[in-house]
């Protein structure tokens, strides 16, 4: 058997063990509460001198190998919870030993576990996570392609740079090999210019002494001097005649439109004069028109003055016939009444 600080013995046989570790799971059992605390709040608790029986002993030390904290029971009943609250046990002695505990600590640790939940509080979300491993996967697959596309790039430059190198080395023993040649042709062109200019001066001698004649008369020093006076001069003269060209075509630029204008306006002649004569046409026409409404109206007024007469004359012969018919009245009345005496007379005669 084992023997604790209390002097007894204690006994480790296989049935007990079972026993103890089903009684009391992963709570260990100390000796004092000091010893508890140091289990409890993550010290070393394999170096205790608990008498705890051994497989609460092997579950401290799993436990505390795996950073978890650790139920733990003093003999005296106090018990350490796995938040740390302290509850139970004999009250003799406590207050002493509690007062030794450092409110300063306490404060630290309080303070401690306050900014461990605030970082884990601002620790992202497990979808933030995702998300930002999405994010950082599709930009490592954009850069992986990117890189591959920079170094094909690089690659294909250093092959052009390579073939340009070659062209270049090609190029440069073309032109060391040419250098004698373009040295000696160089050489020829000097030679060659100045042969041109003792030639060029040979015959300005010489046209000199042609010319020198002309050139007294014309008052020049040399035939050259009266070459660029010339070539001057035909040159005002080209541009006395692009000018004089210029103006010519703005002239006759400004006189096809005055003729143009002119055309219009005369057409608008033409045209008052063709409305005047349909003017007067029409005038005519009306002259005449009124000359015949005048003359109808002339023969109308014959007529209705003959009719005029004619219905006088008619008046007058019915007054006539009415002065008739009132004398034939009268003689009819007359006759009438004379009818009328005759037959009263006759009528007294037979009476």
């Amino acid at each position: 058997g084992e023997r604790g600080s209390s002097g007894r013995n204690l006994p480790s046989t296989e049935g007990l063990r079972r026993a103890f570790q089903y009684a009391l799971g992963s709570t260990v059992v100390c000796d004092s509460l000091d010893e508890a605390r140091r289990v409890a709040f993550g010290r070393d608790a394999t170096s205790s001198s608990s008498s705890s029986a051994s497989a609460s002993a092997s579950a401290s030390a799993s436990a505390a190998e795996k950073g978890k904290r650790l139920k733990v029971v003093t003999k005296d009943g106090t018990m350490v919870s796995r938040s740390g609250l302290m509850t139970g046990g004999a009250a003799t002695g406590e207050a002493a030993r509690a007062a030794r505990w450092d409110e300063t600590a306490l404060s630290r640790l309080a303070e401690e576990v306050q900014t461990h939940r605030d970082s884990l509080e601002r620790l992202p979300t497990v979808w933030a996570i995702e998300e930002e491993e999405r994010r950082l996967s599709s930009e490592a697959r954009d850069a992986s392609e990117e890189l591959a596309r920079i170094q094909a790039e690089d690659s294909a430059a250093a092959e052009r740079e390579n073939r340009l190198t070659v062209e270049q080395a090609t190029v440069k023993n073309l032109v060391d090999s040419y250098a004698p040649s373009l040295a000696a042709a160089a050489a020829a062109v000097a030679a060659l210019d100045a042969r041109i200019q003792e030639l060029t001066r040979q015959t300005d001698v010489s046209t000199d002494v042609v010319f020198a004649a002309f050139s007294a008369r014309v008052g020049v020093s040399s035939i050259r001097e009266w070459e660029e006076i010339e070539r001057k001069f035909q040159k005002e003269v080209g541009e006395k005649r692009i000018h004089l060209t210029a103006a010519m075509t703005r002239a006759a630029a400004q006189l096809a439109l005055e003729k143009e204008g002119l055309k219009t306006l005369r057409r608008a002649l033409e045209t008052a004069r063709q409305k005047g004569r349909d003017a007067a046409a029409e005038r005519a026409v009306a002259e005449k028109a009124a000359r015949k409404e005048e003359a109808a109206e002339k023969a109308a007024e014959e007529r209705v003055k003959k009719a005029l007469d004619e219905i006088a004359k008619a008046k007058l012969e019915i007054q006539k016939m009415e002065t008739e018919i009132e004398r034939e009245r009268n003689a009819e009345g007359e006759a009438m009444a004379a009818y009328g005496k005759m037959k009263r007379a006759v009528l007294a005669a037979h009476g």
